[in-house]
């Protein structure tokens, strides 16, 4: 961590980051431990801000509600009132939650895959499998891109090893080639709703939000398992 860092994780909450530089501290987040935390420590500090401009506030409009005479001349009354209204404004913005961006919700929503693995009944294949056992649970996606990719050389047709690379692309920032694996596998009947959730995702955080959007409008209105999600970001990008 230096000074740069701390530089683009002000930038990166304040969405003044450009759509390249976004996606290369989303990748640096969720590999760089001490870069993730710093990021906690900075949403904190800022939240914690933002509290006290609101006691602060609040504490104002108290003192001029106490100190307003009961008897006054019209235009005091019209000055004090606009005073009032001003701070009440104040208040009501302070405390206004923030709303994320979708940006930031998709990368909050993208999770790799739950390790559930049909070896198939390929003995040639049993060995790159267990490869892919060993490094994709422990985050080591980089390794296991290799044998995920020799898995769908070996048998084009199955839809297990493209939806595993596609998480582990998504992992390490590589939404693009991520997309691609994901786009025919929308019609799987084993993996179509992952798919499709993770395809919205990768969309969004490639910044196509006229591809992301009819997907997740689709999910949001059917029985998804992921609705409530794809309300959230859909809300985002208004």
């Amino acid at each position: 961590m230096d000074n740069n860092d701390l530089r683009l994780l002000t930038d990166y909450l304040a969405d003044d980051l450009t759509h390249e530089e976004k996606m290369a501290m989303d990748a640096r987040i969720t590999h760089e431990p001490d870069l993730s935390e710093a990021l906690r420590a900075e949403e904190l500090h800022l939240y914690m801000l933002r509290a006290a401009a609101r006691a602060e506030a609040k504490s104002a409009l108290k003192a001029q509600l106490a100190q307003a005479p009961v008897i006054n001349m019209y235009p005091r009354i019209v000055g004090f009132s606009l005073a009032v209204a001003a701070a009440l404004a104040l208040v009501f913005w302070i405390a206004m939650p923030e709303r994320p961006s979708s940006n930031a919700l998709a990368q909050s929503y993208l999770e790799p895959y739950g390790l559930n693995l049909d070896r198939g009944a390929a003995v040639a294949t049993l060995p790159a499998w267990d490869s892919v056992a060993n490094y994709y649970p422990e985050g080591a996606y980089n390794r296991a891109v290799p044998f995920l990719e020799s898995l769908i050389q070996t048998n084009p047709e199955d839809a297990q090893a493209p939806i595993y690379l596609a998480a582990c692309y998504s992992q390490l920032g590589q939404y693009a080639k991520a997309v691609r694996l994901l786009e025919p596998l929308t019609s799987s009947t084993q993996f179509g709703d992952v798919a499709e959730w993770n395809l919205a995702l990768n969309y969004v955080l490639l910044g196509e939000t006229a591809q992301a959007k009819p997907l997740l409008e689709r999910i949001s209105a059917g029985n998804h398992y992921r609705k409530a999600e794809a309300k959230a970001l859909l809300e985002g990008m208004e």
